[in-house]
């Protein structure tokens, strides 16, 4: 008896109303490229015949998305330079959460004010927006959350026959319109392959984390050409594709670009995701810091 994903409540699906264009600040020299965005949504239940099976007595867990850079790689071109490449072949936890880590991030609440505008009843209440995890009390009766954050256990938990998780990320990555020699970017290209599982781990981590789902692999692809301007104040002229696919590709392919919103199958179950170490985003600073900044 234990936590099941319910694949009716789960999906993970490319915004179909995104479209990417670069953002170009000749005064700062930066270019930014931001890529598909993508949301994720589990959503779990309690089964008594299956799944891992539930803590003899009431515990506090965290169920949630985690999610892994898979593959990564950007190239970039300069004019009168050789192209700066990097590559990781090795998966690193992809998460911006704090008190949350390793789930993808914290979770996000925002006022029905500022979501929806105007006059609203009871405008101060606050909504959740992205929920990438949840603390659920769990034993083998089912699982519940409390009604308030102040409440207390177990007079104020309320049992749940379902939930759900979900999660929004809009990747992007960046680089210098112009090398300290004053060579103007002729092209920036990324490829970043993602996997994503919901978790269940106990809130002490101290027992083995339960996989209860996962989405297919799948990854983003950008590429962007420029054509330089005629001075170091000028907007360069461009041209780029982008789109996602399933698999882990390692060449980006413009005869796919075109953006699309395709949506990625979500599966029971899978292999154990990398749950420490460094992030993604740690490790791509790093290396932007010795390669792109000192140029």
């Amino acid at each position: 008896m234990g936590l099941v994903v319910d694949l009716s409540m789960s999906g993970c699906d490319v915004d179909p109303k995104q479209v990417p264009n670069p953002d170009f600040n000749v005064i700062s020299n930066t270019a930014i490229f931001s890529m598909s965005s993508f949301k994720t949504r589990f959503g779990f239940r309690f089964d008594k015949k299956s799944g891992a099976p539930a803590p003899k007595k009431t515990e506090l867990w965290r169920v949630g998305i985690v999610q892994n850079v898979l593959y990564e790689k950007m190239r970039f071109e300069y004019q009168g330079r050789r192209p700066i490449v990097a590559e990781f072949s090795r998966p690193a936890v992809d998460s911006e959460g704090i008190g949350s880590f390793p789930f993808c991030n914290e979770q996000l609440y925002a006022s029905r004010k500022d979501l929806y505008g105007g006059t609203i009843v009871n405008p101060n209440r606050y909504v959740p927006v992205m929920v990438p995890f949840r603390e659920v009390y769990y034993n083998p009766n089912g699982f519940g959350e409390l009604v308030q954050p102040w409440s207390s256990f177990p007079d104020d938990v309320v049992l749940m026959p379902s939930a759900q998780v979900n999660a929004i990320d809009a990747p992007f990555f960046g680089c210098k319109l112009r090398a300290d020699d004053d060579g103007a970017l002729l092209k920036a290209e990324q490829i970043v392959t993602f996997g994503i599982w919901l978790v269940a781990m106990d809130y002490d981590q101290r027992q083995p984390a339960q996989v209860l789902a996962h989405v297919e692999t799948f990854s983003l692809i950008y590429s962007v050409t420029l054509t330089p301007g005629s001075s170091a104040l000028s907007y360069p002229g461009f041209s780029y594709f982008y789109y996602a696919t399933a698999g882990a590709p390692k060449t980006a392919s413009a005869r796919l670009g075109g953006g699309g919103a395709p949506s990625f199958r979500v599966r029971a179950g899978g292999t154990r995701p990398l749950l420490k170490g460094e992030t993604a985003n740690n490790r791509d600073q790093a290396w932007a810091n010795v390669h792109l900044r000192t140029m």
